[in-house]
């Protein structure tokens, strides 16, 4: 009787524990799934909004995703040639750096929300509703986990200018919900 309790008792403690863990999983972004898009769905979404002439964009590759209100925002890489292989690699080779372009979709009428193809310092959340903003990049950070492992976030994170200025509101709140370290410097 006494051998029983002593299993019921380790198998709950383990079941609590398990509970625990996957909580905290959830908490910090690793269970969270990324929504996928068909590329004719996404095309069919965006592909009014892309600018064209004079910034000649000729392929866009999803960041981030968000939904806010009444809108789908499509967090947008825009490039005027051939899409990086891995566009989130990091590395200082500037050739082919994307724009930064937000499209947002409400009863199939798409806009832009946020275009900036000289890549000026400009916060998303500047040009879109914070929440909206947040929840972007927030998704466009769990892709990159998705591509580079959480390690390879981190070791992003650490190589940041700490002395180029602080971090975002959006992009604090985004690396605090996954859980990321964050030098002082950028806070």
């Amino acid at each position: 009787m006494k051998l029983r309790r002593r299993i019921q008792a380790i198998v709950l403690s383990l079941a609590v524990v398990a509970a625990i863990l996957s909580l905290d999983a959830w908490r910090v972004g690793v269970a969270s799934p990324v929504r996928e898009f068909d590329a004719s769905e996404l095309q069919r979404q965006v592909s009014p909004c892309i600018p064209g002439s004079p910034f000649q964009i000729e392929n866009v590759d999803l960041a981030g995703y968000a939904e806010f209100g009444d809108r789908d925002y499509y967090y947008l890489y825009a490039y005027q040639g051939e899409i990086p292989e891995n566009p989130e690699a990091g590395g200082t080779n500037f050739e082919g750096y994307p724009s930064n372009l937000v499209i947002s979709v409400a009863s199939s009428r798409c806009r832009i929300d946020h275009f900036n193809p000289m890549n000026d310092p400009i916060p998303l959340a500047q040009t879109l509703p914070q929440k909206a903003a947040r929840e972007l990049t927030l998704d466009r950070y769990q892709r990159v986990i998705a591509q580079i492992g959480r390690d390879g976030l981190q070791d992003r994170i650490d190589s940041w200018d700490t002395n180029a200025g602080g971090l975002w509101d959006e992009e604090e709140w985004a690396l605090e919900q996954l859980g990321m370290d964050i030098p002082a410097g950028l806070l």
